[in-house]
């Protein structure tokens, strides 16, 4: 994350009590990973400067920029003459004071923030868009494919009739006409006996 990014974040975070510049860069170099090298920080102050404010103190940035290169020198631990310790004492104690992140640099982060959000649902709106871009196209596919399969199986004319004999019925009507045949038999037997005791009858 860029350092100015965090810097607001974390000043927006402690903007009921405030941070000190030097809290505040500390915490900045534990969550960022890594120390800001000397002119980082120089050009850090600067922003800092620009953006936190204190109704305590108020540092001149370019005026003291000497006092802050003695702050920075006595705080890493190089020896410094008396005055550039007085200087760094100086420096010391107005950063170790409260400040609080102002409305345009707050005004920023919140649009920061907006603008990712904005980002983040652009983003999983094409991831959406293309899903069901890639559905569609799956569905036409399978449908193709389906089509092309039917027309392939489909029988060449002269189509090919398959009938199905139903045996059952075929059973039945050789039932019925075998009893048929018997009642046209007994009834032809009956007639020609009718037909004797007739000739019998006129003799």
């Amino acid at each position: 994350m860029n350092r100015y990014i965090k810097a607001m974040e974390i000043g927006l975070a402690n903007e009921e009590k405030g941070i000190s510049y030097i809290n505040l860069v500390d915490q900045m170099q534990n969550e960022l990973g890594y120390k800001f090298s000397y002119s980082a920080e120089l050009t850090f102050m600067e922003w800092f400067n620009s953006n936190f404010t204190s109704d305590m103190v108020k540092m001149d940035y370019y005026n003291n920029t000497g006092k802050l290169r003695d702050y920075q020198s006595k705080r890493d631990g190089a020896k410094v003459n008396h005055n550039k310790s007085m200087n760094a004492d100086i420096i010391r104690n107005i950063l170790s004071v409260n400040h609080f992140l102002n409305g345009e640099a707050s005004k920023q982060y919140l649009d920061y923030l907006e603008l990712k959000e904005s980002r983040i649902a652009a983003i999983q709106a094409r991831k959406q868009s293309n899903f069901s871009i890639g559905i569609a196209i799956g569905a036409i596919l399978i449908s193709s494919v389906l089509g092309w399969y039917s027309i392939k199986i489909a029988p060449e004319p002269p189509y090919d009739v398959k009938v199905i004999e139903d045996k059952t019925r075929s059973k039945e009507l050789e039932k019925e006409n075998r009893e048929l045949k018997e009642e046209l038999f007994k009834a032809e037997i009956m007639v020609k006996v009718f037909e004797a005791k007739e000739e019998k009858t006129f003799d």
